[in-house]
């Protein structure tokens, strides 16, 4: 159920949690599966792909490049991957799948809507690195390097 633009205007908003956004400071950390969906979809320009959004939680934080970050403050927040599968391609696209699965400590094997679905709730490790946009050079993205030596030990 939705609201209306009236009705969000006149709400006291003083009880609502304060939310950042944001990439994630560089470091490890241990995530956690909250939402994984495979859909269909366009590009930018239009042209048909099958999606597969990941959606995982911090957890943990094992360690940070920068010592002045707060920890604690990262736990609940949210790292969204998007796979775009090229129909023509889709082979290539789902054994890149497979194998960020797989890497992730989770079984790969079986129908890929199942496979989607089994991630939720998995937990994993993985690294946070930083890259710097082509075009404006001050911004800079998140890039999760799954561990899968981490993950699939055992």
């Amino acid at each position: 159920m939705g609201i209306s633009l009236a009705d969000i205007a006149g709400l006291d908003v003083s009880e609502v949690n304060e939310i950042r956004m944001g990439a994630l400071p560089k470091g490890n950390y241990v995530f956690e599966v909250k939402k994984a969906d495979l859909e269909e979809g366009t590009n930018k320009d239009n042209e048909q792909r099958f999606i597969i959004t990941t959606e995982s939680e911090v957890v943990e934080v094992i360690s940070l490049i920068d010592p002045k970050e707060d920890k604690e403050a990262l736990i609940g927040r949210k790292y969204t991957d998007k796979q775009y599968i090229v129909p023509e391609k889709w082979e290539e696209g789902v054994g890149l799948y497979r194998g960020r699965v797989t890497d992730m400590g989770c079984d790969s094997s079986g129908v890929l809507g199942e496979v989607v679905e089994r991630t939720i709730g998995h937990q994993y490790r993985a690294k946070i690195t930083h890259r710097r946009d082509r075009d404006d050079r001050e911004k800079f993205y998140a890039d999760m390097q799954i561990d899968a030596k981490a993950n699939t030990q055992g």
